[in-house]
């Protein structure tokens, strides 16, 4: 987690994958999620833990490569963040807890607000994106981020 490099290289796996993606999403597809999709989507889905590799971007080519449509392969990916994300908050209370951590800044509510609209608004785009094909942008983006750690870290 601490590595640049890793990071870096975990860029670089979503840049190349979201490259592909943007060639691949001209195909249409239709299928609807089945239970070998689903393990699919899943299996990927545990992969993207490495730093740098985009879960939402992950799983949704896994689902694209497994047959769904864009809207389904949106849809199911992140519907399977629900969980992940949820056991994550989860454990950073316990864990908060445990430490004994558990005063929160005044304006806490007005950070979890904007958060919340934030995150919805880049839902919004990203489904656009998914929709219209258009994943090169964003494998451009990660391909120059990691270019930039790797020589941030040669350069140390």
């Amino acid at each position: 987690m601490e590595s640049p490099v890793i990071v870096a290289l975990g860029l670089t796996f979503t840049s190349l994958i979201l490259w592909y993606m943007g060639d691949l999403s001209k195909k249409a597809q239709t299928q609807k999620v089945s239970l070998k999709s689903g393990l699919m989507v899943g299996f990927i889905q545990g992969i993207a833990v490495i730093p740098g590799i985009s879960r939402s971007g992950s799983t949704i080519v896994m689902g694209r490569l497994a047959g769904l449509s864009p809207e389904e392969a949106f849809r199911f990916s992140f519907m399977i963040s629900i969980p992940a994300i949820s056991g994550a908050t989860f454990l950073e209370i316990l864990n908060m807890f445990k430490i004994g951590e558990v005063t929160l800044p005044s304006y806490w509510w007005l950070g979890a607000i904007l958060a919340f609209f934030l995150g919805l608004f880049s839902l919004i785009l990203l489904r656009k994106f998914v929709i219209s094909g258009r994943w090169k942008i964003f494998s451009v983006y990660c391909a120059l981020l990691a270019f930039l750690m790797i020589s941030g870290h040669i350069m140390r």
